[in-house]
């Protein structure tokens, strides 16, 4: 009685701490649950489950799988303990607590439902004790096992509650934490989760164990039993024996005095020898007596400086507690902030705070509404519109808006700062960020939640809590993706909402993100049962935040900023006439107040007008006149006619270069950096010149634009590093140059003008040219000196990648309407478009730049855009009309342009994944088996067709299935294996059809064939071995059982696929087909060779799961006759019924590596030995558990794409390692006691290129 007691205090203080560590608005929604049932019926009803019918039965599958584990694990304590039935619902509805917490992120509930798929894995098998308790064997562990049960619901429990802790809010305090935590260093939620699936082992080895003691105390106990009987006779035996000696006594009794004379001597011996040995015991004792006291004295003088000792190690244990915290804490953020990857939001938010002038923006800070809005608290009502939580600051280009939004920052953390006594620049309550267009990792919604995301992880850097949540939203059941997706993004978002409370955004630039309206509806879900506080600037054209904002939330800045434009101004003007720019007779407050009058409140003008008057090009008297002509507003387009005339009274070659540098920034694909912009701009004399220094080009470029551009540092992602840009002084110049009409004739009414046309051609020239004359027409590794990537290219040749990858892009931009242009005799548009034809002439006419120029695109990482480069050439079939240069043949340039689109094509279809890797096979193998008449022929290959005649026949396929091939290391003996299934089969796969027969499906396994060639490369290509044999239809049933499915690439037609297994040995002797092993051995006979052939056996004592049985195979399962929809790979991927296995050789024939994966288990390996001397067997040698099911889970298009298992083996060591699943696997194979070790997580694995292919179309 008092055990049970006992033990339902254990149950109830377990639930009663995972109630204490719910805030109390959160735990009225804890309740019981009476049964699984019960709980399924309630997860049913969540909107996360119901909305979406094919994730819903997922998430309602895994939570299945939990309960159902679990009920063995109730009956277990029902039998054995007898404690109170309510445990069971306890815990379900804490289940149902948690899974309720969840289901408003349905990221998060995907992760929550896979955690406990993983959990009711690593369940122990608690219905084999409730089956042994109630048996007759009972032994001394039976309280092990009841300890078990305890653990196990202790470490339920706490799991749940670290769920609890990732949804509930910060507000929420924990009254109690579990006494075993208090003692352990914090760690993160993936780690305490792993160590509970190992506590969670633990438990299943002791229930193992058991099981195991209950099988030897039986044995035992029958031991026993033959023992007693054994005895029982030898008992009846000595009875007999004593009965004959008694008659051998009387028959002695005449010796008897003698004996007796006999004794009495020996008894006084031994008098006298009992005497001496208690005299010595005596003396033993006195000596164990002395030596007690000894150390008893001695241990009194130790004790003291033990129990110093004692204190100093238990300092020390804390000390190392703490670093050991401090060492997780920081290793989980720096994991995190990789996994956030945020952009390098600071420098623009630092920037705009360094250009503040002091004494301005306070007339933001002193209107009424920006004050109400700090100071309100709203409520969150209308889900689709804003209230008094946003206010947006609106104004047209060039207002100063982006500086209004840092200052909005500081003053934000100073007020909060000063009512919470903390004035840190990382307050935890203000965020901000703001949006760059043109930028890539500036311009989105999702890297304004990065940037937010990575400023609260700083702000919260000590709250171990806050880092939980990030843990669980990148742990390892996510999609296996490095950094974190959009939609993780914004559910982590939402759950900091509800945790932080309130809490302070300040966004900037909207119009310049480029799914603005996207940002806006995160705004408005982040508003939500959040108190989250949403300031944002922007200009008056975005028409999401007209929609959702009310008019009272708007404030336009318009003249506004008039007063501080003045305190700048006033500066700045004192500045010139100090610098003696001005005349010191000139009238400052005048000249200042014409400036103010111009710049309407427009900042932006005002500094432009600044930079203006600072260009040495004027002379003290034209600035003065420049002022003064100023007496109305002017927009930001009079500012830019001012810079663009001042820039064309510079000498021709000044105007040509700025002329340059502005369409560089403003028509490029992506953004230069400086050494790129220096070699696009220079001089295209082919004399050599001393290059410029890059400090003096910064510098010239500054001059020449007349204070138009800017330099800046900045994190880029095509070059994977920080690197030096231009940048023009706001983005309306950019908006102002890139917004001109589209006509191709200059316009004479400005000094300075240019159109989209005129600079697409310019930048297309351009990097013709540098692709023909300045990147070397032969291979990089030569001219690099190094290995070839993409960094040491650009390091060595500038402007290679740009050039190599965008060039067909500008040319895109070079159409125009062909019959216009010739009607009009528009002959300046002709000229131009006649030069760009005899750049691209000229760089077609030269093979060897045009390898040069695929090399460089792949050492990039991106294919040539031959889709584009076709587009073109179909635009260009008119130009003929044009009249273009006489030595300009059109009709072969178009021929040349067609034929390299095409080209481009079919090598990237073919050889693109092997030039991405290994970019300088275009000058080896590439062009040897796919030649091109505008490349050269390297003559390091010869190239000889293996390609034989089909197999012919009425009852085969027309085409193989599938094909795989292998040399021999020398090079000299190549294996060709190729699979034709049945005439039937080709059949089905082509037609469509909604229902299916069994039988039918049976027929489809006869008749297939395989065919295996030996080549020899000696000299000549020659067959030297050309059999085929058929194939075991019950084999190939079992195959198509295993995986046949329809619709096997998603997005493409739909169409039948089938894995089917293939392997060749690195000899060519053997070969694999499914599961049989086939091996050519000489003939004894008669001359030739015969083959031999050995099923592997996968029985080998249950480690590799039984799916070879034709009762496993599901088209058994479904019926006589079901639909075709049965056979879809996303429902068989669902229902979990596809199973797929891989075969590889060792290199030196002796062993066979199998790697099968089950959806429902966990994944297998094993190794087989290979026997070939006599009759040709391979008994399993050695087989590993693979913790890759969550894998597999995670990584579903790895399974539906049927992807190859990658092995290399140790070429000395009894070692072999693997890729299986998104999981890099290290095993040594000939140690039993070492399974297969899971390293690491590698990228996504490429589709199988052999061996597994759809019907309707070969490899």
């Amino acid at each position: 009685m008092a055990s049970q007691i006992s033990t339902d205090d254990v149950f109830k203080k377990a639930h009663d701490q995972f109630l204490a560590s719910l805030p109390p608005n959160e735990r009225t929604r804890l309740s019981s649950c009476s049964s699984a049932d019960q709980l399924l019926i309630e997860v049913r009803k969540l909107e996360v489950v119901s909305k979406d019918r094919v994730r819903g039965r997922g998430f309602i599958r895994r939570i299945k799988a939990l309960s159902d584990g679990l009920k063995p694990y109730f009956n277990s304590i029902s039998t054995m303990i007898q404690s109170n039935p309510e445990l069971t619902s306890l815990v379900l509805g804490g289940i149902q607590f948690v899974l309720q917490l969840a289901s408003n992120y349905t990221t998060f509930f995907d992760k929550l439902t896979l955690n406990f798929e993983r959990l009711a894995h690593q369940l122990p098998q608690h219905d084999l004790i409730v089956q042994l308790y109630k048996g007759s064997h009972r032994n001394e562990f039976t309280e092990r096992v009841k300890a078990s049960l305890e653990d196990v619901y202790v470490d339920t429990f706490q799991f749940l509650q670290s769920i609890a802790r990732v949804f509930i809010r910060k507000d929420g305090k924990y009254k109690h934490r579990p006494l075993v935590m208090a003692s352990l260093a914090w760690q993160p939620f993936d780690t305490r989760f792993d160590e509970m699936l190992e506590r969670m082992e633990l438990h299943r080895n002791v229930l193992k164990e058991v099981v195991q003691l209950d099988q030897i105390h039986a044995a035992i106990g029958e031991r026993e039993r033959t023992e007693k009987a054994r005895q029982e006779e030898e008992k009846e035996r000595l009875a007999a024996v004593k009965a004959r000696e008694a008659q051998k006594v009387e028959r002695a009794l005449s010796e008897a005095i003698r004996e007796q004379l006999l004794k009495a001597s020996r008894e006084a011996e031994d008098a006298r020898l009992e005497a001496e040995e208690r005299h010595k015991q005596d003396y033993e004792d006195r000596q164990l007596k002395d030596r007690e006291r000894y150390e008893e004295v001695k241990e009194r003088l130790l004790a003291s400086d033990e129990r110093e000792n004692l204190k100093c190690t238990n300092e020390r244990i804390a000390d190392m507690k703490d670093d050991i915290e401090q060492e997780r804490r920081v290793y989980s953020i720096d994991r995190i902030r990789n996994w956030l990857s945020p952009p390098e939001f600071l420098q623009e938010y630092e920037k705009a705070v360094d250009i503040r002038e002091d004494g301005t923006t306070d007339w933001l800070f002193e209107d009424p509404r920006l004050e109400n809005w700090a100071l309100s608290n709203p409520a969150r009502s209308a889900p689709s519109k804003f209230e008094q939580e946003c206010l947006w600051v609106q104004g047209n280009p060039g207002y100063g808006k982006t500086v209004l939004a840092a200052a909005a920052v500081g003053e934000l953390k100073c007020i909060i700062g000063n009512e919470t006594n903390d004035i840190s620049d990382t307050h935890p309550g203000v965020f901000h960020f703001l949006f760059r267009a043109g930028i890539p990792t500036m311009d989105s919604n999702d890297a304004a939640h990065r940037a937010i995301l990575a400023q609260i992880l700083q702000a919260h850097r000590q709250d171990l809590d806050a880092i939980d949540k990030f843990v669980f939203a990148m742990n390892e059941m996510s999609g296996g993706q490095m950094v974190a997706s959009k939609n993780e993004l914004a559910e982590l978002l939402r759950v900091f909402s509800t945790y932080i409370g309130r809490y302070y955004i300040v966004l900037d630039g909207i119009d310049e993100c480029r799914d603005n309206s996207a940002l806006v509806q995160d705004l408005l879900k982040l508003k939500q049962d959040s108190q989250i506080m949403i300031l944002l600037f922007s200009r008056p054209n975005v028409a999401s935040l007209f929609q959702t904002i009310p008019t009272e939330q708007h404030i336009f800045v318009g003249r506004k900023t008039s007063r501080d434009i003045e305190v700048y101004l006033s500066k700045q003007v004192n500045l010139l006439q100090e610098q003696n720019l001005l005349p010191s007779t000139a009238n400052t407050g005048k000249l200042v107040s014409h400036l103010v009058t111009g710049a309407d409140g427009m900042f932006l003008w005002a500094r432009l007008m600044v930079s203006f008057l600072k260009s040495p090009a004027l002379s003290r008297a034209q600035r003065v006149e420049a002022i003064k002509r100023v007496t109305l507003p002017e927009g930001l387009e009079s500012m830019y006619d001012r810079i663009s005339d001042l820039i064309g009274q510079g000498y021709q070659a000044e105007q040509h270069f700025a002329k340059q540098i502005i369409i560089w920034l403003t028509f490029t694909i992506r953004r230069l950096t400086v050494q790129e912009l220096q070699e696009a701009t220079a001089s295209t004399n082919m004399e050599e010149s001393e290059p410029e220094d890059i400090q003096e080009f910064i510098q010239r470029v500054v001059m020449t634009c007349a204070g138009l551009v800017e330099p800046e540092e900045m994190y880029s992602p095509a070059h994977g590093r920080t690197s030096s840009f231009f940048r023009f002084i706001h983005l309306s110049a950019k908006e102002y140059y890139a917004s001109q009409e589209n006509f191709t004739i200059s316009s004479n009414k400005k000094s300075f003008s240019i159109t989209p046309w005129n600079c697409h051609i310019e930048i297309t020239r351009r990097c013709l040219y540098f692709l023909t004359y300045k990147l070397p027409a032969q291979p990089l590794q030569g001219s690099l000196g190094s290995s070839v990537t993409h960094d040491a290219l650009d390091k060595v040749f500038p402007f290679s990648s740009y050039a190599a990858l965008y060039w067909i892009e500008h040319l895109q931009e070079s159409n125009f309407d062909i019959v216009r242009v010739a009607k009009n005799n528009d002959f300046t548009t002709q000229d131009q478009f006649g030069d760009l034809l005899l750049a691209l002439s000229r760089f077609l006419s030269q093979s060897f730049v045009l390898m040069s120029w695929i090399e460089a695109s792949y050492v990039c990482g991106q294919a040539p855009s031959f889709e584009l480069l076709q587009q073109w050439s179909n635009w260009a079939k008119n130009i003929r009309e044009l009249h273009l240069p006489q030595d300009l043949d059109v009709n072969k340039l178009h021929e040349d342009v067609m034929e390299l689109s095409c080209y481009l094509k079919e090598l990237n279809e073919y050889w693109g994944s092997k030039l991405i890797t290994t970019p300088g096979c275009i000058w080896e193998e590439v062009t040897a088996f796919t030649p091109c008449r505008l490349l050269p022929r390297i003559g390091v290959l010869t190239v000889h067709s293996l390609v034989t005649e089909e197999l012919s026949g009425d009852y085969l396929s027309t085409k193989c299935l599938c094909k795989v091939s292998e040399s021999t290391p020398n090079g000299l003996l190549v294996g060709v294996l190729s699979i034709w299934p049945s005439r039937d089969y080709e059949k089905f796969t082509q037609q469509k059809s909604k229902d299916v027969s069994l039988k039918t499906l049976r027929n489809l396994s006869l008749g297939w064939v395989a065919r295996y060639e030996i080549w020899s490369l000696a000299a000549e290509p020659a067959r030297i071995v050309d059999h085929r044999f058929s194939l075991d239809s019950k084999e190939v049933w079992l195959q198509m059982g295993h995986s046949m499915c329809n619709s096997v690439e998603p997005g493409e037609a739909r169409g039948w696929g089938i894995q089917f297994p293939m392997a060749i040995s690195a000899s060519v002797r053997m070969f694999t087909v499914l599961r049989t092993l086939y091996c050519l051995k000489p003939a004894t006979s008669k001359p030739g060779l015969i083959l031999d052939s050995s099923i592997l056996a996968m029985e080998v004592d249950g480690s590799i799961p039984t799916h070879w049985s034709p009762d496993h195979n599901p088209f058994v399962r479904a019926g006589d006759s079901f639909e075709s929809s049965y056979l879809e790979l996303d429902e068989r991927f669902e229902r979990g019924d596809l199973y797929l296995y891989w075969i590889s050789f060792h290199p030196d024939d002796r062993f066979i590596l199998f790697v099968g994966q089950d959806l429902h288990a966990p994944s297998t390996a094993a190794v087989f030995h290979i026997q070939s001397s006599k009759k040709l067997a391979a008994p399993c040698f050695n087989c590993s558990k693979l913790n890759a099911e969550g894998s597999l889970r995670r990584h579903p298009e790895w399974s539906r794409d049927f992807n190859q298992v990658k092995v290399i083996y140790h070429p000395t060591n009894p070692l072999l390692g693997f890729s299986f699943a998104g999981l890099l696997y290290l095993w040594p194979f000939k140690n039993n006691r070492h399974p297969c070790v899971a390293l690491t997580q590698i990228p996504k694995c490429n589709s199988l290129a052999a061996g597994i292919t759809s019907s309707s179309q070969s490899p």
